[in-house]
């Protein structure tokens, strides 16, 4: 019998880039040893404008935009990668409340 691997990663709902020591920083978490390929994390706002990217999967987002931090609120995101494994691509959406 054969299982297929399951890709796993955690993105969470809600960040607080406040400036303080705690929860200032956003992406998805991959669990330990898997490095994803052709990696596309994007952000966009209520307006559909995107207010960050990244193509490198450890890169996390501060709440910035444009060097201002951005206003309280949802934000969508998406991302794109490849499996290292089986060359499978995943392309997932969610969103992120922004509380500061």
């Amino acid at each position: 019998m054969t299982i297929d691997e399951v890709v796993l990663y955690y993105v969470p709902n809600a960040f607080t880039p406040n400036e303080d020591p705690f929860n200032q920083t956003f992406g998805p978490v991959f669990v330990p040893g898997l490095v994803p390929r052709d990696f596309h994390f994007v952000i966009y706002n209520r307006w559909g404008e995107m207010v960050w990217e990244s193509y490198d999967p450890s890169a996390r987002w501060d709440g910035t935009y444009g060097d201002v931090f951005v206003e309280d609120g949802v934000y969508v995101w998406q991302v794109i990668y490849r499996e290292n494994k089986s060359d499978k691509k995943h392309e997932d959406y969610g969103h992120i409340t922004v509380i500061k």
